[in-house]
């Protein structure tokens, strides 16, 4: 029970009989329960200190070994090679001389016509006019697209290290059976060329 006699105040003498107590001291207050530690093989085990308590994992040297010569490593673009280079521009710039020529030669083609009969002894004159300046034209145009199209995909190949001699062989033959074509629409569209030809034939 709490003493109900009046405290004396500062500089009053205490009552008969008052004794002076000392306050209780509050008593803290628990402290919370700390969580249970997670467990190593939980989800929680890759922090820090189970990280540093796993053992360091070392790479594995790795040991690069020189390609032998001759060989391809892979991934790696292929060495260029010079014979085909040199075979391909070679081919081209021959290619180019035939070419222009031809065309030429087709964007005049009843003159050229005419021109033959002369060497070769045929009276007469290249009548089918109209029939040879057309293939003429026709077959000029193709030969100069065939071309313009052999070196763009020649050079293509050549940036890839890809071989592309034979690019230009293609390209060549497919000219000259363009040029056998026309020619031959040419000769027969005149019966006196074809007839004189027949008759100079061995």
């Amino acid at each position: 029970m709490s003493d109900e006699r009046p405290k004396p105040k500062y500089g009053e003498l205490a009552p008969e009989g008052w004794v002076w107590q000392p306050p209780q001291e509050r008593q803290p207050e628990s402290a919370p329960t700390a969580p249970p530690a997670p467990s190593p093989t939980g989800p929680a085990s890759a922090g820090p200190t189970s990280l540093a308590q796993q053992p360091s994992r070392q790479p594995a040297s790795q040991h690069w070994a020189a390609p032998t010569p001759g060989t391809e490593v892979p991934g790696a673009a292929p060495a260029p090679r010079r014979g085909d280079r040199i075979a391909t521009m070679v081919l081209l710039v021959i290619g180019a001389f035939w070419s222009v020529n031809t065309a030429f030669g087709m964007f005049s083609l009843p003159a050229a016509l005419q021109q033959a009969m002369d060497i070769l002894g045929i009276s007469g004159t290249y009548t089918a006019y109209d029939t040879a300046n057309s293939a003429g034209v026709t077959g000029g145009v193709l030969t100069l697209l065939t071309f313009a199209l052999t070196v763009l995909y020649s050079l293509r190949r050549l940036r890839a290290n890809k071989l592309a001699f034979f690019i230009p062989i293609i390209g060549a033959v497919v000219a000259f059976v363009i040029s056998i074509v026309v020619y031959t629409i040419a000769m027969t569209a005149d019966p006196a060329l074809m007839d004189g030809l027949l008759r100079t034939a061995p």
